[in-house]
């Protein structure tokens, strides 16, 4: 049997750091495989966003300047306009961005199961009802507290954990998922856009208002922030995890 020779790219080679599936049993490996893969997608689509070249207020400004469609264009004080970039290669990387943090979730939902319970069959990361709230995750939580041994000293701890991430992220980044996946778009999203309030050739890089989510925030911080928040859920949840050889992953 020839020997498989397997060449990756950076952003797998990186999460390779956390999910080395050399660290982790026979029964869990695929699993492990699985979770570096989505991780590297999640680091490939935020690269997208951060690095959309469309998104530069002076390439905006030029792009405006050259589009003859506004010559001659003189704004009135009585009907107000505004111009916004509607830039499918950046919506694209945001899309990605929160799908692929979401399928990430669930993958690893899985891992930890199985590392815990062999044999466990969980799969997603799923809305509902846990400690009388409905929240993402929480048909995985209801599972770790009803179906973990309590040989399992760190029980508790990892619930505990999870559930902290819920709150300060999860549910938000789960529900702008769900929004794009079911109904197409993310409500409430602002894409980049000018008031055109003075002659395009007036217009300065100032004027340019850049993405921002639902909650006002920036679209670049969002996903940069998202990137470190996932990375602190892995490494905050792993290290309570059994049955992983720790000497070949980097927690750090």
């Amino acid at each position: 049997m020839p020997i498989s020779v397997v060449m990756v790219d950076p952003h797998f080679w990186e999460s390779s750091r956390l999910f080395n599936p050399n660290a982790f049993p026979p029964h869990a490996k695929a699993d492990a495989s699985a979770c570096g893969d989505r991780l590297a997608i999640l680091a490939h689509s935020i690269e997208l966003v951060l690095r959309e070249p469309g998104l530069d207020p002076s390439l905006m400004l030029q792009q405006l300047r050259e589009n003859r469609a506004f010559n001659g264009f003189k704004p009135s004080p009585d009907r107000p306009s505004v111009i916004i970039f509607h830039n499918l290669n950046f919506l694209s990387g945001v899309y990605a961005t929160l799908i692929s943090t979401k399928s990430l979730l669930d993958v690893y939902s899985r891992l930890i199961a199985k590392l815990l319970v062999p044999s466990a069959s969980v799969f997603g990361f799923n809305n509902s009802q846990f400690r009388g709230r409905n929240m993402s995750g929480g048909r995985f939580l209801k599972w770790i507290e009803g179906s973990v041994p309590k040989a399992f000293g760190k029980r508790d701890e990892l619930v505990s954990a999870l559930l902290r991430h819920v709150d300060d992220w999860i549910d938000e980044a789960v529900t702008y998922r769900d929004a794009i996946v079911h109904d197409g778009f993310l409500p409430g999203m602002r894409e980049a856009m000018v008031p055109l309030s003075e002659q395009i050739e007036n217009l300065r890089q100032t004027d340019i208002v850049l993405p921002t989510m639902p909650n006002g925030r920036p679209v670049t911080d969002y996903c940069s922030v998202l990137a470190g928040r996932v990375r602190s859920l892995i490494t905050e949840t792993l290290a309570l995890i059994p049955n992983v050889d720790f000497k070949l992953l980097s927690l750090q």
